[in-house]
């Protein structure tokens, strides 16, 4: 696609000036030549790898154009991590510095429904949530529901309640968030630091 949009607040509006004179938007896909002098900032959207296809390559060269003209890149749900080939085995050359590459991005704000391992997305047992803004900090909730929450509600009442407090920029282990959820179910409160 090589339209642009026009997407720019009037003069007084909140997020006036946010996109520059122009306030335009453009699209193209990952890779190199994508990055315009005059672009304020690079969005990517859901950047992932797929089978026998890694993305960390043509991100890579996207990223270094940007930084080149001073520009910032803002990756949103990205899934950076190996995907296996087509054969069943991971890409094994160049594994770690694909790595470092997804973990030099710098996560400012998150939200992750959560549920048990083996279950595509059903039941939610919680939710992880960080926001860089608010505080840096990863927070886990427990999902509560039913007509034990608010008996007149009905059973479709629902509510998350805080139940652990992770530090550091890294989102908390699966094990770390398992062993808050089932602590939490057996009557105990625990907090796990990241």
């Amino acid at each position: 696609f090589d339209g642009i949009l026009d997407w720019q607040a009037g003069q007084g509006e909140r997020f006036d000036g946010i996109l520059g004179e122009e306030g335009r938007v453009r699209f193209g896909e990952v890779g190199p030549g994508v990055v315009a002098r005059d672009d304020d900032v690079v969005f990517v959207v859901a950047p992932q790898s797929m089978q026998g296809v890694c993305i960390i390559d043509p991100l890579e060269q996207l990223v270094a154009e940007a930084e080149a003209n001073g520009t910032p890149v803002v990756l949103v749900n990205a899934a950076l991590g190996d995907i296996p080939s087509a054969a069943g085995v991971m890409q094994v050359r160049g594994r770690g510095d694909r790595i470092a590459f997804a973990q030099s991005f710098v996560p400012v704000f998150c939200f992750r429904c959560l549920y048990y391992a083996g279950r595509f997305v059903f039941p939610i047992v919680g939710a992880l949530r960080y926001s860089i803004a608010d505080a840096p900090f990863w927070t886990c909730y427990r999902r509560n529901e039913g007509d034990r929450l608010r008996p007149e509600a009905g059973a479709e009442d629902e509510e998350y309640e805080p139940v652990a407090v992770f530090t550091g920029p890294r989102a908390p282990s699966s094990e770390e968030i398992t062993q808050v959820l089932d602590s939490k179910r057996n009557g105990k409160r625990v907090a796990v630091a990241g």
